[in-house]
């Protein structure tokens, strides 16, 4: 019996953007994301080759593949930060904890603010799924001289915009954006309203 090539351990950055594109061939459904991702095998090497470390935010980006079926990208997560919280638009996703601790922590709207309704610590091996309408954030619990949480996010279909809330304010941000408000390149909000508002309160021009 010929064993998956994609449960092999994937040895660099390549190796890994091939075995997603290989997936990426038309319109995607959750269960085959959350089917790569649990084949998937990565070894401490590509680990090391994939961190893109960006002290200035709370992760660096690294977009290994997108297409309008699937958008890969690694975060390398920035010691003691976590990330604002956020929707990922109209994509379904899964999220892969490659090495390192953090943690998850989501959220429901409701009377005009935004209220924690679950949180789980994150380890090596963890997967986490998320679809229109799912609300968190996610950050690093490990010291600046712990192991660096380096997670691969798969979303498909790629992410259009995303809700961002920051500061008692509501931001939609363009998806090439991460999870915080772009300050530095406000070309990519797309929407801003103050208070705390659902997506469908923050019209698009």
């Amino acid at each position: 019996m010929t064993e998956d090539p994609v449960a092999l351990p994937l040895r660099c950055p390549d190796a890994l953007r091939g075995a997603v594109a290989a997936l990426a061939t038309g319109p995607l459904e959750l269960r085959a994301l959350v089917a790569f991702a649990s084949t998937l095998r990565v070894d401490a090497a590509l680990c090391a080759a994939l961190r893109r470390p960006d002290p200035a935010r709370p992760y660096g980006r690294r977009v290994l593949f997108a297409n309008p079926h699937l958008e890969a990208m690694v975060a390398t997560w920035t010691p003691g930060q976590a990330c604002a919280v956020h929707d990922h638009g109209q994509a379904f996703g899964v999220i892969t904890v490659l090495e390192g601790e953090g943690e998850e922590r989501r959220y429901a709207l409701r009377a005009g603010a935004l209220a924690q309704t679950q949180a789980r610590a994150l380890a090596a091996g963890d997967r986490l799924t998320a679809g229109p309408g799912l609300l968190h954030a996610m950050g690093s619990t490990a010291p600046g001289a712990g192991t660096t949480l380096l997670t691969l996010h798969l979303y498909t279909p790629s992410i259009e915009d995303m809700v961002v809330y920051e500061d008692d304010v509501t931001y939609i941000v363009d998806g090439g954006c991460g999870a915080w408000v772009p300050r530095d390149t406000p070309a990519q909000i797309r929407a801003r309203r103050p208070g705390i508002w659902p997506r469908a309160a923050l019209p698009l021009a």
